[in-house]
């Protein structure tokens, strides 16, 4: 009977330890991010700044601009919503479609695509990675 509860206990320990372990490895991106390194056609944001809020919204200081949008977060893949409607560009939604390369509590590095959702219908696409540093 007491190897029995011994056992018991020791697979209740290791269960316990196993599922504190794999919380610690979730991804958290939240807070203020600025940009080391940029490339693509937005290597001009070096040095602007992202801040993602734990209610998914987002502030982007892209070209001179903060945009407000929406975050998500699916494994290694980062969704952003920009909008741009009341910045007076044929621009109406810039979307962001990358996959997180890195990840630790002071860097990140992303990679992807911007996609421009124009006023008239059309879109295009550039590639885009970023180097952070948390702020």
């Amino acid at each position: 009977m007491k190897n029995k509860l011994f056992y018991i206990v020791l697979t209740m320990v290791a269960i316990t330890a196993i599922m504190l372990t794999s919380c610690s490895k979730e991804k958290r991106i939240e807070g203020k991010w600025k940009i080391d390194r940029a490339s693509g056609e937005f290597s001009d944001d070096k040095g602007e700044t992202w801040t993602f809020k734990s209610n998914g919204t987002c502030i982007c200081y892209l070209g001179g601009l903060d945009l407000d949008g929406e975050w998500s977060l699916s494994k290694d893949d980062l969704s952003i919503e920009l909008d741009m409607r009341d910045y007076g560009y044929d621009a109406k939604k810039v979307l962001g479609d990358f996959t997180i390369d890195k990840l630790s509590s002071n860097e990140m590095s992303i990679s992807g695509v911007w996609k421009i959702m124009w006023v008239d219908g059309g879109s295009d696409n550039s590639k885009a990675s970023y180097d952070f540093e948390k702020k």
